[in-house]
């Protein structure tokens, strides 16, 4: 458990009284155990009434303990069949089935935070919450606000929005309530993309029918709706994949209406008003992560949210700028450079990992994400040639290494994720310089194969368990 000593975990067991109690726990979690599956295992015919009580002794039963993912797929089956049984199904009361499993969860996540069962139920019941609600009437699902009202579904999806704020103040680092608020966005961006196709406005008619295959209902959690075009260029702009398996024949037909072989790919609207409320969504949650991660610079789950963040809204300011627009209304480029956005970005996410480290040095997560905004903002790797030049990466990646050999400096050489940020930019410099790159005169002060090998021995001497990890690096 967490939290607990080994030791003082299992000494409770040696307890005569506890040990009677759970066993006697057991013995009734057997009982209702073979209550509920006996039925579904001897195949016999299921009627209504019947299903109402087994499906009260599965919530009983998760509500005591929600792992066994076998009982989250068998109360999937019974209400699935309870709808089909209904005498009039389009009488169903699909509010009340959303708001039963949203306690049942919120009661099975209040014992066990991690339950990936529970997870899962959540994110299956919204989607056939909402799947039955746009089947019965399709404007309750549209996700934006019309004559200062909200829709059913943006009330839903802004309140587990919401609850995961909540959820994360708890546990900051929950990476199921990370990966399920992923999920919420994702139907949100995919409802937002349906509600502006409906509403009614000519200004992009040009486009229209080409948003709308890409607007189908998918409410599998995948980003569909992202990037205008430029995505075919970029392939290494971050697919935000499905959460959910979708019955086949679906998938196909919107892969055929699409017109390619490719089920998912990043897609940003042509439709401006419906990218810029894409945009304001992704904005939203980037300012969510920067507020965890100033809370706990350990948050590896908001780091990692961030990084797949960050090259989608800089490809959404791309497009915004390719059409003539920004935020202060000005026409094309801003101060004759289009790539000032990343670089300002560059400079803004080094400036909260230079915090991060140097308050705590040894703390992993920022050092990874560190490595991952060198290798982002790298040059080398920027196909298009219009992002951050040659130049201005290599002077404020040796502004970097400065700093960095200040704090390891401080730190008395002994700081062993200061000495791989080290031998990480070092190598970098090299592999500059041998592919005719160096462009900074500064950069031919420092042998930098010399210093590599340096950091290499110094990793050795105080990280000898890997030893032999940083003998291969030698190579």
């Amino acid at each position: 458990m967490h939290g607990q000593k080994r030791d003082e975990y299992k000494a409770r067991l040696k307890d005569d009284v506890i040990a009677k109690k759970l066993a006697h726990k057991a013995q009734q979690w057997h009982t209702l155990s073979q209550t509920i599956l006996l039925p579904r295992q001897q195949q016999q015919q299921q009627q209504l009434q019947d299903l109402e009580a087994r499906s009260q002794l599965t919530e009983k039963l998760l509500c005591v303990n929600p792992d066994p993912l076998y009982l989250w797929n068998h109360r999937r089956e019974q209400l699935i069949l309870m709808t089909k049984t209904t005498t009039n199904p389009s009488e169903f009361d699909f509010s009340l089935f959303w708001e039963k499993e949203q306690n049942l969860t919120q009661t099975a996540l209040s014992r066990n935070p991690k339950a990936y069962g529970a997870w899962f139920h959540r994110k299956w019941a919204l989607r056939y919450y909402l799947t039955m609600m746009m089947m019965g009437d399709p404007q309750k699902i549209v996700v934006f606000e019309q004559d200062g009202k909200k829709s059913v579904a943006l009330e839903i999806l802004q309140m587990e929005l919401h609850l995961c704020g909540e959820f994360l103040l708890l546990d900051e680092r929950n990476f199921h309530c990370w990966n399920y608020r992923r999920y919420i966005v994702g139907l949100m961006m995919d409802n937002i993309a349906h509600g502006y196709n409906d509403d009614g406005d000519d200004d992009d008619d040009d486009h229209k029918e080409e948003d709308a295959v890409y607007s189908s209902f998918i409410m599998d959690g995948s980003w569909s709706v992202m990037d205008n075009g430029f995505t075919l260029q970029h392939e290494n702009l971050p697919r935000m994949g499905a959460q959910m398996a979708i019955e086949e024949k679906e998938e196909e037909e919107i892969s055929t209406k699409r017109g390619s072989s490719e089920k998912r790919q990043i897609y940003v609207p042509k439709n401006h008003k419906m990218a810029n409320k894409i945009q304001q969504s992704l904005i939203a949650e980037w300012n969510f992560t920067t507020e965890k991660i100033e809370q706990n610079f350990s948050n590896g789950s908001a780091f990692h949210y961030r990084s797949k963040l960050l090259p989608l809204l800089i490809a959404l300011e791309k497009d915004k700028l390719g059409n003539g627009e920004d935020e202060e209304g000005n026409d094309g480029e801003k101060d004759g450079c289009p790539s000032f956005v990343k670089i300002q970005v560059f400079q803004k996410e080094l400036e909260i990992i230079r915090n991060a480290i140097f308050t705590e040095p040894d703390d992993q997560t920022s050092w990874w994400y560190f490595r991952f905004i060198l290798s982002w903002a790298n040059p080398v790797h920027d196909e298009t040639n219009d992002g951050i030049s040659m130049e201005e990466f290599q002077t404020i990646l040796y502004n970097e290494w400065n700093a960095i050999e200040e704090l390891v400096q401080d730190e008395d050489w002994k700081c062993k994720w200061g000495l791989l940020g080290l031998h990480m930019i070092a190598s970098e410099f090299c592999h500059l310089s041998e592919k005719g790159l160096s462009v900074l005169l500064l950069l031919q002060e420092q042998d930098w194969k010399e210093l590599e090998k340096t950091y290499l021995m110094r990793l050795m001497e105080l990280d000898p368990d890997r030893r032999c990890r940083y003998q291969s690096m030698f190579k």
